[in-house]
């Protein structure tokens, strides 16, 4: 119950937050108008009966019956109107709170939204705001509204009925109550299995987005991969729609058992209804009380519907609730902070890490990469050297061992700190559909530095080949958003990316395999940039080319999350190991193409 009520309190009040006053007013008057003239209705009939049975001036019994009926019809006029005005109050809230979320996701440690459990947490929140009006937030808040009205009407209507007899309510709930036991049955069977649908849906939406991505256009084309799209497509919906039939098959028992049981409440309570009217029981009367047991009936089961899906929606609600509660980076005191220096050495002792249910990482591993030192970082595939990489700029936690910055222990920093202080290019490219100039500075044109941007662009090698674009740097990227937008090479975005780390101008620079797409020019050129713009840094260089080794300090050999070789480039290259080996290998080939 506690759970419930926190949720409500968050629905109601980020609606009012978002939408102000109005909202709630139109929802006050809903509800009173509502109620008012469900009441109106039936008392209108019998009413206009019992006039009739006066016998009384037939003109005055019309114009009372008139005004009756057109400030029932006004009424239920504004009763609309307000209603029409709740919803899109609601509409507006439910996607008002997007960007609040789409923030919030963007602030949560990375670390956590990469695993499958903070995936899952989004999709979980999102399905409060993001998959329609009759889930989540909007359809808490309303079932909420319809459940206040279905309270003040039953007690209503239940303290007339009692005039005809007390127990009438009785037999409305104890009959109302068999099909409550079987809905409460088929809610907690869809709860118990919400998950297992869920994950069904992601990968659906999973493969919906990747039909549309057009990175992997030309492979389903060349491979004739629509076949595989369209078997995987059929799988995943044939075991929806399993669920979906026993949901229905479940809907369909709990109907049986509310027609017989209604059934059972209908001979009961109308044939005592019949009785009366043998007993003097007037017509009016008989009218009046004939509406007020089929409203009762109505809001008994309106009560236990609204009640059902209000409860199933508190439960996607507290998803979102939660999840946006999520620590973010930064949030919270820390003990310590990173000194100002000119240069920043990194040391690890005995840090161990390993992937969500994986094996071991890294197991006590120790490395010391001292202020200014370049130092290469080579291995292969699966040795570790991208995640040792953000393990380093505090992306990743250690599962135990400390990582030190000029001595301080960056678990007891704040990591934005951390994340200043590093400049990374990763091997897996990303670029917005933006102009070239908010890619590379991550801010608005406005705001940034018109200078450092072309500075950047010529340490990355990159400027001429944007001056040579129409709209020079303000550019916009991909064809995602504007049919006229620009897409570059491997390469050229990957220059690109450098241009970005540039312009952060951090202290400490990671390139991660920032060569892989550039040919053999483009390359030496890179290497030479290199030496320049990472001068009196500390810089960090992953590479599987073991020609840009030379340019380094030092070279770090990795294999399977184990340091197995460390040194110089002409140290290793001399030393038998796994370095030299490698290094022989790939110049073999070169030589064997100058033969």
């Amino acid at each position: 119950m506690g759970t419930k009520i926190k949720n409500t309190k968050f629905c109601l009040n980020r609606w009012r937050k978002e939408e102000g006053v109005l909202g709630p007013i139109y929802a006050m008057l809903y509800i009173v108008l509502k109620t008012l003239n469900c009441i109106f209705v039936i008392f209108l009939t019998s009413n206009a009966i019992f006039i009739l049975e006066e016998k009384g001036d037939p003109l005055k019994a019309l114009f009372i019956i008139m005004v009756m009926v057109s400030s029932y019809a006004l009424s239920c006029t504004f009763e609309n109107y307000c209603y029409q005005k709740l919803n899109a109050s609601l509409f507006l809230y439910r996607i008002l709170e997007m960007p609040h979320l789409f923030l919030k996701f963007l602030k949560l440690p990375y670390e956590y939204i990469e695993s499958s459990k903070g995936k899952k947490d989004f999709e979980k929140a999102y399905e409060a705001i993001g998959v329609g009006n009759e889930i989540g937030v909007e359809e808490v808040t309303r079932s909420l509204l319809n459940l206040v009205v279905d309270l003040c009407s039953l007690i209503i209507f239940a303290l007339v009925s009692a005039r005809l007899h007390p127990l009438i309510m009785i037999v409305l709930i104890v009959t109302g109550s068999f099909r409550v036991i079987k809905d409460v049955k088929n809610r907690k069977w869809i709860l118990n299995h919400q998950d297992e649908k869920n994950s069904l849906v992601y990968e659906i939406y999973y493969l919906y987005r990747k039909c549309l991505d057009n990175k992997i256009g030309k492979d389903v084309r060349i491979y004739k991969m629509q076949k595989w799209f369209s078997d995987k497509f059929s799988f995943l919906r044939d075991k929806i729609m399993f669920y979906n039939n026993k949901r229905e098959i479940n809907n369909f028992k709990a109907q049986g058992i509310g027609l017989l049981s209604g059934l059972f409440r209908d001979v009961i309570c109308y044939g005592y209804l019949v009785y009366r009217v043998t007993k003097g029981l007037s017509i009016s009367d008989f009218v009046l009380y004939l509406g007020i047991i089929g409203g009762l009936n109505i809001w008994i089961k309106n009560i236990f519907q609204h009640y059902a899906s209000f409860t199933e929606n508190i439960i996607i609600v507290d998803n979102l609730r939660t999840f946006l509660l999520g620590e973010e980076i930064g949030e919270g005191k820390y003990e310590l902070t990173i000194p100002k220096s000119k240069n920043y050495t990194y040391a690890f002792e005995n840090v161990s890490f390993s992937y969500e249910g994986g094996i071991p990482l890294f197991e006590n591993l120790n490395l010391t990469i001292e202020g200014g030192e370049k130092i290469a970082l080579v291995g292969a595939n699966g040795a570790g050297k991208t995640t040792l990489v953000k393990l380093m700029s505090g992306l990743y936690k250690p599962k135990s061992g400390r990582i030190l910055i000029n001595g301080v222990d960056i678990s007891k920093v704040n990591p934005t700190e951390v994340l200043k202080l590093t400049g990374i290019v990763f091997q897996d490219i990303k670029v917005f559909p933006e102009s070239i100039v908010q890619n590379i500075s991550c801010k608005l044109e406005k705001d940034s530095d018109e200078a450092l941007i072309n500075k950047s662009l010529k340490g990355a090698s990159f400027y001429e080949t944007v001056q040579n674009l129409v709209s020079k740097e303000k550019t916009i990227l991909t064809k995602n958003l504007d049919e006229n937008g620009v897409e570059f090479s491997g390469g050229q975005y990957q220059k690109l990316m450098l241009a970005r780390a540039l312009y952060k101008n951090a202290e400490v620079l990671i390139l991660d395999e920032p060569t892989a797409a550039l040919d053999p020019l483009a390359e030496a050129d890179m290497y030479l940039k290199y030496n320049e713009f990472t001068k009196g840094k500390t810089s960090l260089f992953i590479s599987h080319r073991l020609s840009s080794t030379q340019f380094c300090d030092r070279v770090i050999f990795l294999e399977k999350g184990k340091i197995k070789q460390d040194g110089s480039h002409e140290k290793l290259v001399r030393e038998e190991g796994p370095y030299r080996e490698m290094f022989l290998a790939q110049a073999h080939y070169y030589q064997e193409e100058v033969i």
